[in-house]
């Protein structure tokens, strides 16, 4: 997580494995604020899940605009988990995961902007 620009927007988005492939659910991604990015970090930190997130990054796409972003995800039951647990994480994000598993989400993926070399 050293790379990653927590002064940028994350953008979060579902997934859902069929046939064992990963696919993005045709829906609007969730621009989280870099405020409530270090909220949800801070949260997955204190419940011990943030190194499960930090093992799934890997520097795989980049934005429109050219800029390199640094992928990450955690499997639904996890965040769900996670929310039973602590109130702590951003309400918006609490209210896009639960949306996005009714549409059959079973993973969220995380871009994370990276650092300027």
């Amino acid at each position: 997580m050293n790379n990653i620009d927590t002064q940028k927007n994350v953008t979060v988005y579902p997934c859902e494995r069929v046939d064992g492939f990963i696919t993005p659910l045709v829906v609007p991604v969730y621009d989280m604020p870099p405020e409530d990015a270090q909220v949800m970090i801070n949260a997955m930190m204190q419940l011990g899940v943030r190194t499960q997130l930090e093992s799934s990054l890997a520097a795989l796409s980049e934005t429109p605009d050219g800029q390199p972003v640094i992928t990450g995800y955690l499997d639904v039951e996890t965040l769900t988990s996670l929310f039973e647990k602590t109130n702590d994480f951003p309400i918006s994000f609490f209210d896009n995961v639960k949306d996005w598993v009714e549409l059959g989400a079973t993973s969220i993926y995380f871009d994370f902007a990276t650092k300027s070399q």
